[in-house]
């Protein structure tokens, strides 16, 4: 699916994962704040649990997320798709409403880019890539968020 017609047909979902009740467990370090932030950016109608964990390999190990994809906590939905650091919100909604690859496995921000959902700082923001995690370990491009107004879309 070409990147426009992703985002046109997701601009037509807003609130689908209200709809359907989405539950998430967001596997966290109990010291990151970030985290916490992301988690309070999901909107009502989202429930949340967090686990903390000290160590956070043996749950990326559990997942399947790869090494070059990992961030600092993972989310995990009722029907088992993954959602690897700070993914906007309403991506993390279409997505669990249904708006993947038949293949699919969740979705991904490596690292933890300045300006994503929850790693907000002043006025900064750097463009990042949200990649769609495969069955077979590969992924795709799934979303680019290259400006905080591209972002604000999917907060």
């Amino acid at each position: 699916m070409k990147k426009q017609t992703l985002m046109a047909a997701l601009a037509l979902l807003p609130g689908m994962a209200m709809a359907t009740g989405l539950s998430l467990t967001v596997h966290k370090s109990p010291t990151c704040g970030c985290c916490v932030k992301w988690i309070e950016s999901f909107h009502d109608g989202v429930t949340i649990t967090e686990q903390n964990h000290q160590d956070m390999s043996p749950v990326k190990a559990e997942y399947g997320i790869p090494q070059q994809a990992a961030s600092c906590h993972t989310a995990v939905d009722d029907k088992g798709f993954v959602y690897e650091g700070h993914v906007p919100p309403k991506l993390v909604e279409a997505y669990a409403g249904g708006e993947r690859s038949a293949n699919g496995k969740g979705l991904v921000v490596p690292a933890m880019p300045i300006g994503s959902v929850g790693m907000d700082y002043d006025e900064r923001f750097q463009p990042y890539v949200v990649y769609e995690l495969l069955e077979d370990g590969s992924g795709r491009v799934y979303a680019e968020i290259d400006s905080k107004e591209t972002q604000a879309q999917w907060r």
